[in-house]
Order: C-alpha cells, then sequence, then structure tokens
C-alpha cells in the first residue's frame, strides 16, 4: 500500500448542468491558469489537508455520521 498522504476534504458536488455553466463561464473570461474539469467543481464544506491513509476509512465513518438540514446555495 502507497503510504503518501492525502489532501481530504469534506465537500458537496456541483449539480452538473450548474458545473457546465460554471464552467463556460469561466472559460469565456480572459484569465490564464488551470482550469478545473467541471465533474471536479465542489463546495468545500471541511478542509482536512495532509492526511494519513490509514485515516481515511475513520474520516469516512465520521463524515457517514455527520447530518446537517438542507438549504440552497
Amino acid at each position: 500500500m502507497h503510504d503518501a498522504p492525502l489532501r481530504l476534504f469534506f465537500g458537496l458536488a456541483c449539480p452538473p448542468g450548474q458545473a457546465r455553466e460554471i464552467a463556460a463561464w469561466r472559460d469565456s473570461l480572459p484569465i490564464h491558469g488551470r482550469s478545473i474539469p467541471p465533474a471536479d467543481l465542489h463546495l468545500t464544506l471541511a478542509f482536512l489537508g495532509q492526511q494519513p491513509q490509514a485515516l481515511l476509512p475513520q474520516l469516512l465513518r465520521i463524515g457517514d455520521t455527520l447530518h446537517a438540514p438542507a438549504f440552497e446555495v
């Protein structure tokens, strides 16, 4: 097993249609840099930083216990 740390976060995926619209808007702007693929767009709720791979199962279990009321962005 590869032991390199993982860069982890808890987040919400951007709906595909909305991600395409955001990417199209972004691509129409005169900006430079590396574009994030639409499928990778998300809203980060909690950034966990670099974590050892061995901690991933525990973090997933913690994530499974988190609940919050629905909201719109």
